[in-house]
C-alpha cells in the first residue's frame, strides 16, 4: 500500500514536470505572446484589466512591450491540471522595473494558448 501511494506521487511529480517544462513562454518578445494567444484572453496589466477579445488584447499588449524593454523572463514555477491546462510564473524583468507574471495555457487541437495572461508590477 505504501509503495502504490509513493509511485502514484512520483508520477504525479514527473508528469507534472514534464507538462511544465513543454511550454517554455519567453515574455520578453511581444511576437512570442501574440503567437500563443487564444480567441479571448482575460488579460491584466499595470494600465489594463478585462476578457478581451484576441486582436484587443494584440493592442494592448502591443502598448505594454512598446512602454517598457523587456530585458530577460525567469520562470520561477509550472505546473498543469487533470484538464490538460497548465500555467506558469515568472518575472518579467526591465531595466528599472519587475513583474510577476501568471500564464494560463488552455491545449486546443494540440497547441498551448494562452487564456489568461496577468503581467503586475513586483511590490
Amino acid at each position: 500500500m505504501r509503495l502504490l501511494f509513493f509511485i502514484s506521487i512520483f508520477l504525479i511529480h514527473i508528469t507534472a514536470k514534464s507538462q511544465g517544462s513543454i511550454e517554455k513562454l519567453e515574455l520578453v518578445s511581444f511576437n512570442t505572446v501574440q503567437d500563443k494567444l487564444s480567441a479571448t484572453v482575460d488579460l491584466t496589466l499595470p494600465s489594463d484589466e478585462g476578457n478581451f477579445e484576441r486582436i484587443k488584447a494584440e493592442l494592448l499588449l502591443q502598448e505594454f512591450y512598446d512602454e517598457y524593454e523587456f530585458l530577460e523572463y525567469q520562470k520561477k514555477h509550472s505546473g498543469s491540471s487533470a484538464k490538460g491546462n497548465s500555467f506558469e510564473i515568472g518575472l518579467l524583468k526591465t531595466k528599472n522595473d519587475t513583474f510577476r507574471t501568471y500564464v494560463l495555457f488552455k491545449n486546443v487541437d494540440g497547441q498551448n494558448q494562452i487564456i489568461e495572461l496577468r503581467i503586475e508590477e513586483e511590490k
